[in-house]
């Protein structure tokens, strides 16, 4: 071993004999004085003899120098990213110890257009393409980052080119979104997409028919692109099952025009299942029954009964009526009203919207009145009175219908 690869390592006068210590080897070296040997590169065992007194022995020489530990980069040394966007990538390095990398922008013709936070690096301001701010104008910028190992400060450095992508605006075309006709004002309907670029203006370049003539359009778009109901009243999908718009979207010196579809769902119109009638068996004529409810679709709905409404005098008018625009069930044959006859009826009620019918039956129940006699009711004969002189007409005050 030549004395040039001893490094760092102190070697003695030997302690065995306290004679000067050499190395056996192909080239053999000793120690003449107490002058120190630094022994570094590896570890290895040397002979020591002790030349008077024959004695030799084996010390074994170690490196004593402290390796310095860094980071090592996992973070290619190119990167792209669109126009407009800022964040650029997650800085990645590991450490060769049990440290911990931080990370620094230490250098590079375009450093000043970027910043890092934690380990991810971004650019300082939005890039634009048509307008670029690095050094040279190309699209192309140019920083050097700094990984350091919190173990020893060891420093790596790495050069980053980031490459920025020209986009042209682009709405996606064929996008389509379904509307129930029940919907209310400020639903939204749905979100028109790009296929390229983020930063855009939207409007409606055309809209749906003011149906209602309120001079409000049925949709809006938000400065997002969510379309959204404004008008409900200009909604029925039985007077129109779907609406095409025309959206534009705008971006400095570009744009877009897409059609977009809006499909108006139908809602059946829905009887409520609970409703019943009760009507008196002297009620007369117009004598409201019971007023229907519907749940479902409102607009332009029809209400008529189908079964169940009997004309018992046979005057050809049936004992009930139903207000077609409003649900409304009245007395329309008083005279067909007989508790001692009939106690109730089962009526088939339909609602339609001129597409789809609900049907439910409606039970009406007749209510007994009691014949009553007036209190008051007194009367006055002669004694020369003859058969069948009227002597007083009693009066009634409940059903008339009597005996």
């Amino acid at each position: 071993m030549h004395v040039a690869m001893l490094r760092r390592t102190v070697l003695t006068r030997d302690d065995v004999s306290g004679n000067n210590p050499s190395f056996q080897g192909r080239t053999a070296h000793s120690i003449r004085d107490n002058s120190p040997i630094i022994v570094g590169l590896v570890a290895m065992v040397l002979m020591i003899i002790a030349a008077s007194a024959g004695h030799s022995g084996e010390i074994e020489l170690r490196d004593d120098v402290k390796a310095m530990h860094t980071c090592s980069w996992s973070t290619g040394a190119t990167d792209s990213v669109n126009e407009g966007v800022t964040a650029v990538e997650t800085l990645s390095a590991t450490s060769d110890s049990s440290g911990t990398c931080t990370y620094s922008i230490v250098g590079g013709v375009d450093s000043s257009d970027f910043s890092i936070s934690g380990a991810a690096l971004s650019f300082a301001a939005t890039p634009d393409y048509e307008s670029p701010a690095d050094s040279d104008s190309d699209n192309e910028y140019v920083v050097q980052v700094r990984a350091t190992d919190s173990a020893d400060s060891a420093n790596t450095d790495l050069t980053i080119t980031v490459t920025v992508n020209d986009l042209t605006l682009a709405i996606a075309s064929g996008q389509s979104f379904a509307l129930s006709e029940t919907a209310s004002n400020g639903d939204a309907i749905g979100t028109v997409t790009l296929s390229a670029d983020t930063a855009v203006a939207w409007s409606l370049l055309s809209n749906g028919a003011d149906a209602d003539g309120d001079g409000t359009s049925p949709f809006s778009i938000s400065s997002s692109g969510v379309i959204s109901l404004a008008d409900s009243g200009d909604i029925n999908y039985e007077t129109t099952t779907s609406y095409t718009l025309s959206v534009l979207g705008t971006n400095f010196d570009e744009s877009d025009i897409e059609s977009v579809t809006i499909t108006v769902t139908n809602i059946a119109p829905t009887i409520t299942d609970d409703d019943t009638g009760t009507v008196s068996e002297i009620a007369a004529n117009g004598a409201t029954v019971v007023d229907l409810d519907n749940t479902g679709d409102d607009d332009s709905i029809t209400w008529s009964i189908t079964a169940g409404n009997l004309d018992p005098d046979s005057d050809d008018n049936k004992v009930f009526a139903i207000n077609a625009a409003t649900g409304v069930i009245t007395v329309n044959d008083a005279d067909d009203l007989d508790y001692e006859t009939t106690t109730s009826y089962s009526l088939t009620v339909r609602v339609t919207d001129g597409t789809t019918n609900s049907d439910e039956t409606i039970t009406v129940t007749v209510t007994n009145v009691a014949p009553a006699l007036t209190d008051d009711d007194t009367g006055t004969v002669s004694e020369t009175a003859t058969a069948s002189t009227a002597v007083i007409d009693i009066d009634n005050t409940g059903d008339d219908d009597i005996t």
